[in-house]
């Protein structure tokens, strides 16, 4: 007998008569056994291998009842992955001496228990019942076998109960002690070989998705270098536009400054002057926000900082003729240490992104709010507001909210998690290089605030600004 095989409480051993028998036995075992190996092999999942074992273990040994328990070595216990009642899948035992599995486990020994109720103080161990009272079964003996795998560490247990020959429960047999090593051997290098397999396929899959991360981030560069060039051409270009925009504004002003002059050529050279001072103005922000490379600290009045940006955003919304844009700004503004220009770049790209999800048409509403961290706000889920109350420092209590609102269809809950990260777009045709949000998250950030979203599919999506006051 092998020295990690132990017989407890075993009133017989095998006799002559029954050693034909054992031989006929013997050579149908291996058959089976090199028939499990062969189904196992075709198999990629653990769970359903795991039937098989247990399956086959039942017939091979005549058992009534197989298990397989896998080790959690975190939480040092056995949990039972495949069993006849799937109600028991879901308990486990310690590891430990307290019962067969956990012993067989520990010692990586083979145990044969003649009769559970009659199991010797040497034993070194307990029969833990919990299985028999949960599933009303009655254990009367058992088998059970660890499996190892090739780096000699513990994976499991097979366990065989109530062996069955002729209708009556009889021990189990030193030979049935064998065939469960053997099955026990067998899976364990099988679901070895399985989990290995599985490691590699995953590795692959995370290799081929970071190849394809490092092309869309390369394209996404070089992208963003294009647009880098266009903003300094338009620069350029908006500084070229100044000269000419004051001569306009300087003879429309001579022109209104003339005595006796008809009421309809007043009204002309007035529009003239108001609508090149507009493009004054958008020219100037224009200049002033692409020359602020740094980040330069500011009190600002909030609503004028979003009328302000507005105006940059004039031209895009006109492409989306059936968007109709809201601002609701609570008055009086907040005062804000603040840097306009960034600030200006995040609210940018929150609204391209509100008229690009309505391409039929919606509301873009931009509304402004006071909100405070000792009460919870109505206006806000609870879960954006435990994250406002872990943001900043205890005196901070405080925010100045924007929220950004459309009518679209929503953000999938997949891409939820990767909505702030560089690089991730939705759009096509190169529209997006996937770096506003994240830009935009950044930003605010970095002024002690908080950027998320809340969204429904198929009603649309609020991003919320929280900046502190």
């Amino acid at each position: 007998m092998d020295e990690t095989t132990r017989l407890i409480g075993d009133p017989g051993g095998v006799t002559t008569e029954r050693l034909v028998a054992k031989i006929k036995h013997q050579k149908l075992v291996i058959e089976k056994l090199v028939r499990l190996a062969a189904a196992l092999t075709s198999r990629i999942d653990v769970v359903q291998m795991l039937d098989v074992v247990r399956n086959e273990c039942a017939e091979l040994l005549g058992a009534d009842r197989c298990a397989v328990y896998l080790l959690d070595r975190e939480r040092r216990t056995l949990g039972l992955y495949s069993a006849p009642d799937k109600m028991l899948e879901d308990v486990s035992l310690p590891l430990d001496r307290t019962s067969v599995a956990g012993c067989t486990a520990l010692t990586q020994s083979a145990f044969r228990i003649a009769d559970v109720r009659r199991m010797p103080p040497d034993a070194g161990c307990r029969f833990n019942d919990v299985f028999d009272r949960l599933s009303r079964y009655r254990t009367l003996s058992l088998v059970s076998a660890p499996m190892v795998q090739s780096t000699g560490e513990t994976l499991g247990v097979i366990q065989a109960l109530n062996k069955n020959v002729e209708g009556k429960v009889v021990p189990f047999t030193e030979y049935d002690l064998e065939i469960a090593r053997a099955l026990a051997s067998l899976s364990a290098a099988m679901i070895e070989k399985t989990m290995l397999a599985i490691d590699a396929a995953s590795r692959l899959d995370e290799l081929e998705e970071n190849r394809q991360f490092v092309a869309e981030t390369t394209e996404a560069l070089r992208h963003s270098e294009r647009l880098s060039t266009i903003g300094q051409l338009a620069a350029s270009v908006a500084h070229e536009i100044n000269s000419p925009i004051t001569g306009i504004i300087s003879y429309a002003n001579f022109i209104l400054g003339q005595r006796r002059l008809h009421h309809k050529i007043r009204e002309d050279a007035l529009a003239i002057k108001e609508q090149a001072q507009r493009i004054s103005t958008i020219v100037r922000n224009l200049l002033d926000y692409s020359r602020k490379k740094t980040s330069v600290m500011e009190f600002c009045s909030l609503n004028e900082v979003i009328t302000d940006t507005m105006s940059f955003c004039e031209h895009f919304l006109s492409r989306f003729q059936h968007v109709k844009l809201e601002l609701n700004l609570e008055e009086p503004s907040p005062k804000l240490h603040l840097s306009k220009v960034e600030i200006q770049e995040v609210l940018i790209n929150l609204i391209r992104n509100a008229a690009q999800a309505m391409p039929g048409g919606g509301a873009l509403t931009v509304s402004t709010s006071v909100v405070s961290t000792i009460r919870p706000p109505t206006n806000i889920s609870r879960e954006i507001f435990e994250k406002l109350t872990r943001v900043g420092t205890r005196d901070t209590t405080r925010y100045a909210l924007v929220r950004v609102d459309d009518t679209g269809a929503g953000i999938p809950y997949e891409n939820l998690r990767k909505l702030f990260k560089p690089f991730f777009t939705t759009k096509q045709g190169g529209d997006g290089t996937g770096l506003g949000l994240s830009i935009s998250q950044e930003i605010v950030v970095r002024h002690g605030g908080l950027v998320d979203v809340a969204t429904a599919p198929g009603k649309g999506s609020t991003f919320f600004v929280f900046l502190p006051m």
